[in-house]
């Protein structure tokens, strides 16, 4: 009999689990960034980083032009001292010259320049006004013209345990809200693990650790050409006797759906980069990011 009230009563707490969990609620647990996710996040910058120090050559010029960890290479610019570390960098590009969504070179220009981290190394003699250092950690191949800077420690951000995502969440009120506009790698199409980077900065309170939703809109000014085009297709059975068109008005009511969600890793004036830790489904170059409350740190 005490079995039998026992398996009623765990069935209970299973329907009454069941029935509390909305179904457009999803708990998911996030993934953590790793150490190679911080040190090569790469990060946008208002300023430009001075070139005064830049990587000249290396141990066997001219016949290697790319160097990584354990290579020897030579600083040039002066100022460097003997034992000092400094941060690899190289001010990028996009070759295609290709818009993600439509605005995004000047939310970009606001943003600040992107640059790659390409790793770290240590000075380990000088030579006059050359500095010769050893790559204690690479991210990607260095090569003539890249530049050293400062280096700074970064610390681990906590992924914070939040609650679980809302697939169609409510309005928020006082929410800071901004763009992703850029990916990594110049990619405008992104997934779980892969870094971002945001219009959304240090100085709209934003620090390394924060959690940030992505959301979407039905609104085709929003949407990538492609997408639009879904919209210009038949929604409608033969068999309807009033058949529908959705309009713009109509489509501008709805709500935004919760894409993924990423956590902060890095913090500057006027832009953030930032880690993809939950996709539930393809995260694009354009797509707004909302700031979470975060609660206790995951376990």
């Amino acid at each position: 009999m005490k079995r039998v009230l026992l398996f009623l009563f765990a069935a209970a707490l299973g329907a009454a689990a069941q029935q509390a969990q909305s179904p457009i609620s999803v708990n998911e647990r996030p993934q953590a960034p790793r150490e190679a996710d911080l040190q090569c996040a790469g990060f946008l910058s208002q300023t430009p980083l001075s070139r005064k120090n830049f990587v000249a050559a290396g141990l066997y010029a001219p016949h290697t032009t790319r160097y990584a960890k354990d290579d020897i290479i030579f600083i040039e610019g002066g100022g460097l001292q003997e034992g000092a570390e400094v941060r690899l960098v190289r001010e990028l590009k996009d070759p295609n010259r290709y818009e993600a969504f439509k605005g995004q070179y000047l939310a970009l220009k606001s943003a600040g320049r992107p640059y790659a981290d390409l790793g770290h190394a240590r000075i380990v003699a000088l030579r006059g006004n050359v500095a010769v250092a050893h790559i204690d950690y690479s991210c990607e191949p260095v090569v003539p013209g890249d530049v050293a800077v400062a280096f700074q420690q970064r610390p681990m951000p906590a992924i914070p345990d939040t609650a679980p995502l809302d697939r169609i969440p409510a309005p928020s009120t006082g929410a800071t809200t901004g763009r992703i506009v850029l990916g990594k790698d110049f990619d405008t199409v992104l997934g779980t693990g892969q870094t971002m980077y945001l219009d959304l900065g240090s100085d709209k309170g934003l620090h390394p650790g924060d959690t940030v939703r992505i959301l979407r809109t039905y609104k085709p000014a929003d949407m990538q050409e492609i997408d639009k085009l879904s919209y210009k297709a038949t929604i409608s059975e033969d068999t309807q006797r009033r058949q529908m068109k959705i309009g713009k008005r109509d489509l501008d009511q709805l709500p935004s759906r919760t894409v993924g969600e990423a956590v902060v890793l890095l913090a500057n004036p006027g832009s953030s980069t930032a880690m993809i830790t939950v996709a539930l489904e393809a995260v694009l170059v354009g797509d707004t990011v909302e700031v979470r409350p975060a609660t206790t740190a995951m376990k």
